[in-house]
């Protein structure tokens, strides 16, 4: 590839015949006649990385740090131009895909995966991206083979990984990409060089304050995604997405009735079965019928359906997708283990607001104790901890407070920033999570509804001790049989 060629949208060099080996945003990966795109990392200055990729051999240095010595090209935005050079690199994968981009704190991965459902049901070859893994053409890719280190978990990857996807999406014949755009990727403006089609808010709460700082910054980077789309829906009963609608001159969903909104619910009823309700656009009601359950799925299908009738697909054939659409792993996701036992959800809420509406979702469909098990990740937002605790204490008979990817925090001292000094009566510590689900599923009744809540998809826990695996189906799984081997130890019929 030609340097000028890589370069093309960034910065003007003398040398733009000159040929060059790969792009990279790593200094261990450069070898002699690389270009190496001077990003920085979370332990070190650009210019540490700089000198390491000119050790090795790079030809050139893209940076918008004060280093000029050999081989530099100088950029004002070093976030931008990485977005442009590997676009450039992957030969501008995204120019001949549809491309949407959901954002919002929660609801981006169920929305993701409702709409890919919808399209491919309307004849179109589908990529997705997010939080749960990436599928191409209905084919899972696992990330740890794909990815950079380090980026296997990430809800949106760096620039150089997100066009290496979009470029394999392509490649395998897709004619749309349908991604999650997490707040950190908006903010390092990875998707400036991708054309948009379509952006999604779903809703903002409180979550990532740690790096944001605070609710309007937060809101703010959020928003930029309706700046670089095509076309923008938002979430108009969310404060947030409403002043999206106001601000931006968005298209706009509702649950209600209302004038205005490019697409609105009417006549939303919901059981233990799933919901169901008629979405109403320009050219009339589409009844949807969903398995999934709550009003969290109500705003997750709604947007889909809304982003899918945008697009131009048939809204019949829509309805029809999402009837057929069981959601996505570790997104309220019902647990089946038979008669005689609890209803259990895994859900991977981890915010104060996706706490509460997943505890309302199943609060709706409960017949006797709503019984919880949760607790936060280390090194993450604190601020979230005390009023999910508070949220837990108020919405749930029995709440069981455990450890959630500890990282290098100490997980009790975790639990007492939950508790915030608060004695709930409704509330036992058990920091071993696996203990804690245990000791929940064996107290409860046919009747009780257990939610896991946390950890969703992952089928790790992170600690000091560092990443391991942990499942959370298995763990209930053994207490099944725990269940049962009390059962026919005692005699009785009822194993919980």
């Amino acid at each position: 590839m030609l340097l000028g060629d890589l370069l093309s949208g960034v910065a003007s060099t003398g040398y733009v015949n000159v040929s060059v080996g790969k792009a990279t945003c790593d200094s261990r990966e450069i070898a002699p006649g690389d270009v190496f795109v001077a990003v920085g990392g979370a332990h070190h200055t650009p210019d540490y990385y700089i000198a390491d990729a000119l050790r090795r051999g790079a030809v050139a240095v893209v940076t918008d740090s004060k280093y000029r010595g050999a081989g530099a090209i100088a950029v004002d935005d070093i976030d931008r131009a990485a977005s442009q050079i590997f676009s450039n690199y992957y030969g501008d994968p995204t120019k001949d895909m549809t491309v949407v981009a959901v954002t919002g704190t929660n609801g981006k991965t169920s929305t993701v995966g409702a709409l890919a459902a919808i399209l491919e049901a309307d004849g179109r070859r589908v990529g997705t991206l997010g939080t749960t893994g990436m599928r191409i053409a209905g084919e899972t890719v696992p990330r740890e083979d794909f990815f950079s280190p380090g980026a296997s978990t990430m809800t949106t990857p760096g620039a150089r990984d997100l066009y290496k996807a979009f470029a394999a999406m392509r490649d395998a014949g897709c004619d749309a990409a349908v991604v999650e755009a997490s707040s950190h990727s908006l903010a390092a403006k990875r998707f400036d060089a991708a054309k948009i089609a379509l952006g999604i808010f779903t809703n903002l709460s409180r979550d990532h304050l740690d790096f944001h700082g605070d609710m309007e910054s937060y809101f703010k980077v959020k928003s930029t995604l309706a700046d670089i789309s095509g076309k923008f829906i938002t979430n108009c009963d969310d404060p947030w997405g409403s002043t999206l609608f106001r601000e931006k001159g968005c298209l706009g969903i509702s649950a209600e009735k209302s004038c205005g909104m490019f697409v609105f619910a009417e006549n939303f009823a919901s059981s233990a079965n799933g919901i169901e309700y008629d979405a109403v656009t320009a050219d009339g009601a589409t009844h949807i019928g969903s398995p999934q359950i709550g009003r969290t799925a109500l705003y997750n299908t709604l947007s889909a359906f809304a982003a899918s009738y945008a697009l131009g697909a048939c809204p019949d054939t829509a309805a029809d997708a999402l009837s057929r659409y069981k959601g996505e792993r570790g997104r309220m996701e019902r647990v089946e283990l038979g008669a005689g036992y609890p209803d259990v959800y895994i859900d991977f809420a981890h915010t104060p607001a996706a706490l509460e509406a997943a505890l309302g979702c199943v609060k709706d469909i409960c017949k006797g104790d709503l019984v919880l098990v949760f607790g936060c990740g280390g090194e993450r937002d604190r601020t979230k901890r005390a009023p999910m605790g508070e949220i837990a204490h108020r919405l749930c008979d029995r709440v069981y407070l455990t450890s959630d990817n500890p990282r290098g925090e100490d997980p009790d001292a975790i639990i007492s920033e939950i508790l915030d000094g608060n004695k709930y009566d409704n509330f036992t510590v058990i920091p071993d999570r696996a203990e804690a689900i245990e000791k929940a599923f064996l107290s409860s009744m046919p009747g009780d509804v257990l939610l896991i809540a946390g950890k969703g998809h992952e089928d790790y826990i992170i600690d000091k001790c560092g990443k391991r695996h942990f499942d959370e189906r298995a763990i209930l799984g053994a207490a099944v049989r725990t269940a049962e081997a009390k059962t026919e130890k005692d005699g009785t019929e009822n194993v919980c």
